[in-house]
This record gives structure tokens, C-alpha cells and sequence, in this order.
């Protein structure tokens, strides 16, 4: 039964912790996205997004489960209250469905890209991955397939409409993709699914589509040629939806990475995390310091959750 209990809370915790901390997440980042004019770091948009799952599940490990071990007396033979009990059932029931709408996306996902793949054979390679080139289809594939063993494939009406300087530069945006493992990233959205955070995912691949394309260009003229590729592209038509798959259309804000592609520059602007170093270092050694106290704290949070 103390197992059972602690199980209990545990899940209890961190639902509630989930819960409220997408709420936030959901309804605060709209407003920080309303403060700023520049556009958000796609990085930074996919970090927001998982803050939830992480910090929920950082709380329950780092304090409510050593809490309860340490400081929950084993000899108290107590029931389940039916507050843990429900929130801990409505806990599994809320990943349970999020595994579940991963499983079935990419049961989807697979079914479309296996017919892309018909009568497809190797075009070449990238950094070790492969490139395909589709036959069955005369939509304008070209995409990044897969999430563990990925590739590329094209389409023969996409390879015909580029050339070759432009061909080569939308390879290198689909291989920027694989490098940042955006189709794992958009997996674990669906997994952890919340009402109300569409829009941060949406900022999100818009954001992932610029950073791939900033990733793929070095100087103007590739950023034409990929200007070109991204417009010429749109024109045709367009593949079945993919939901963990990632293209070089696969943002509805064609014309905006037009623009910024046509006055790309050098000087871009870096996210540097070095600066978060020293005060995360004092935040982790603070956190030492009184975890004894908070671990009580926590005990007493999940008593009075228990009764």
C-alpha cells in the first residue's frame, strides 16, 4: 500500500504541476510574443513548449518522490485518498491519449510516405543521409521522412523545376531539419498534447522553416537560389499532409521567408546561452543548500493533497 500511495501522489503532483504550468505557458506566451517585433527563436518556442513536461516532471523526481520515501512513515497503513486516486488515473489517462494520437499520426505519416517511396530509388547522399528520388507522384515532394533512421526524398517535379544551384540548396535546408530533429520535436508535441497551445506550435514550425533556412544559406546567392526553390515549389502541387514529416513548404508564411531570404545578410543575431551559466550554477547550488527544507515542504504539500 505505501508503494501504491506514493505512486499515487506522485502522478497526483505531477498532472496538477502540468497542468498549471501549461496554462501558463499557453496563455503567457502570447503575450511575450505580442512584446517582442522580432521573431521568436525557434529554439526557445520548442523550449517554452516542453517547459511543462520537464519542470512537472523535474518537481515530482528531484522533490515529491524523495519526499515521500524519506519523510512518509511506512508503518501508517493509509488508504488512497480519492483525490490522488483521481488525479493520478487522470494523469495516465492524458499521456496514455497522447501516445496514443503519436502512434496514430504516425501510422498516417507512414502509410503517405510509403506511397512517396514507390518506385523511388537512392539520388544521392547528404552528411550521411540518404536523398531519394520519388517516381509515383507528381505533387512537389521534398521532405525529410523518418524520425530515428531519416532521409529525403524528392519528387521528380520538384527536381525538375529547381536547378541544380537551387536543387542543392533545398537539400541542404531538409538536412538543416534532420540536424535539428524537428520531426522528434513535432512527435513529442503530439505526445504531450495540451488544449490551447496550437498557436505556439504553429510560431513554432514557421520559426523551424527560418532557421533551416538560415542553416542551409552562406552567402546571397544562395539565399536566392533558395528563395527561388521556396517560390517555385509553391506553385506546384502540393503532397499529402505528413504530420511527422518536414518539407520545404511546410509553413503557410511563404512570403515572409521570401523577404528575409532576398535581404539575407551576415550579420545575424545568436542566441547565446552562455550567459545563463553562473546564475543557473547559483540557482543549483542554492537549491542544495536548503533541499532538506523544500523536501519537507513538498512532504507537507502532498499530505495536504492526501487528506
Amino acid at each position: 500500500m505505501f508503494a501504491l500511495r506514493g505512486i499515487a501522489v506522485s502522478l497526483a503532483v505531477l498532472v496538477l504541476a502540468y497542468t498549471l504550468l501549461s496554462l501558463v505557458v499557453a496563455f503567457g506566451w502570447k503575450l511575450a510574443a505580442g512584446a517582442r517585433r522580432a521573431r521568436m527563436n525557434a529554439d526557445f518556442l520548442f523550449g517554452l513548449r516542453m517547459t511543462p513536461l520537464a519542470a512537472s516532471v523535474f518537481v515530482t523526481a528531484v522533490f515529491v518522490v524523495p519526499s515521500f520515501l524519506v519523510l512518509e512513515p511506512r508503518s501508517i497503513d493509509e488508504a488512497i485518498g480519492a483525490i490522488p486516486l483521481g488525479l493520478s488515473v487522470g494523469c495516465f489517462a492524458l499521456f496514455a491519449a497522447g501516445w496514443f494520437r503519436a502512434a496514430a499520426g504516425l501510422r498516417r505519416t507512414s502509410r503517405i510516405v510509403a506511397g512517396w517511396e514507390q518506385d523511388g530509388a537512392v539520388y544521392g547522399l547528404k552528411p550521411g543521409i540518404p536523398v531519394m528520388r520519388v517516381r509515383g507522384t507528381a505533387a512537389s515532394v521534398l521532405a525529410v521522412a523518418g524520425i530515428w533512421r531519416p532521409r529525403v526524398l524528392i519528387s521528380e517535379a520538384a527536381a525538375e523545376a529547381l536547378s541544380e544551384a537551387e536543387l542543392q540548396t533545398a537539400l541542404r535546408h531538409e538536412v538543416a531539419h534532420v540536424r535539428r530533429w524537428d520531426n522528434l520535436k513535432k512527435l513529442l508535441f503530439r505526445v504531450c498534447a495540451f488544449p490551447g497551445m496550437a498557436r505556439l506550435e504553429e510560431a513554432w514550425r514557421e520559426a523551424s522553416e527560418v532557421a533551416a533556412d538560415e542553416a542551409a544559406v552562406s552567402n546571397p546567392g544562395e539565399a536566392v537560389d533558395l528563395a527561388a526553390a521556396v517560390i517555385k515549389l509553391s506553385r506546384l502541387a502540393a503532397p499529402p499532409a505528413a504530420e511527422f514529416s518536414t518539407g520545404l513548404i511546410d509553413s503557410s508564411q511563404v512570403g515572409m521567408r521570401v523577404e528575409r531570404l532576398l535581404a539575407w545578410s551576415e550579420k545575424r543575431r545568436r542566441v547565446c546561452f552562455a550567459y545563463a551559466v553562473v546564475p543557473g550554477l547559483g540557482m543549483v547550488v542554492a537549491g542544495m543548500m536548503v533541499y532538506g527544507t523544500l523536501l519537507a515542504q513538498a512532504h507537507a504539500m502532498t499530505e495536504w493533497l492526501v487528506r
